[in-house]
């Protein structure tokens, strides 16, 4: 009975190196290819190693309220974040920080220019300084930020905000505000994004009324 024999596929099929056996595209695009690989191995560790606690700060648009007026057009400008680490915005339970995907002060601009316009102002946004405003300038400085998670279905948060509204250059009233919340809620990744939405919602809509008021 006749054996088999084994050849080593090595010796059957003599391996050749890749790009030699491509045509002249194909060795372009393997020496691409071999380019492009430590740039993707970087990336997928950059993602194994970015931060798993960022929490999108968001301020959806509020309905509008009928019942609302603005006396004057008003001109949100930047606010400034006196907190030391303008990035950190709270901690976990586990002891990681919730970091903010955007800078806070940027948040509160922003979630302002919306909250004015949901009363019928004529809101503008314009990152510019005060003085350089004619008419009613809108800004202030961000105190505190604070949100924490105590086990994964217990969040308690704080914010503090010192609103000041200019006339053509200069301040004419100043109001702070401030808002505490807590919630037991079912866990999940979305929870730091909508509780961090309401509690700025809070404190926009106790602070918006306050500061409409002066506008003449």
């Amino acid at each position: 009975m006749a054996r088999a024999s084994h050849i080593p596929l090595s010796s059957a099929f003599p391996a050749r190196p890749l790009v030699r056996s491509l045509s002249g595209a194909g060795r372009a695009f393997a020496r691409r290819i071999s380019r492009l690989a430590p740039l993707a191995l970087a990336l997928f560790a950059f993602a194994g190693c970015a931060p798993k606690s960022t929490v999108p700060l968001v301020y959806p648009t509020p309905p509008v309220m009928l019942d609302e007026t603005c006396a004057a057009a008003v001109t949100v400008v930047p606010f400034v974040d006196a907190r030391q680490n303008p990035m950190l915005i709270g901690k976990k339970s586990d002891g990681d920080p919730f970091i903010a995907d955007i800078p806070a002060s940027e948040w509160v601009a922003t979630g302002t220019y919306e909250e004015l316009r949901s009363r019928n102002c004529q809101a503008i946004y314009r990152t510019k300084t005060p003085a350089e405003v004619s008419g009613w300038a809108l800004g202030g400085e961000i105190e505190d930020i604070q949100l924490t998670q105590s086990d994964p279905s217990q969040y308690s948060g704080k914010m503090a905000v010192r609103f000041t509204l200019w006339k053509d250059g200069a301040p004419t009233f100043h109001y702070r505000q401030t808002v505490q919340m807590e919630r037991t809620v079912f866990p999940s990744s979305s929870v730091p994004r909508e509780f961090m939405t309401e509690m700025l919602r809070d404190l926009l809509g106790l602070a918006a009324p306050k500061v409409l008021e002066q506008v003449k």
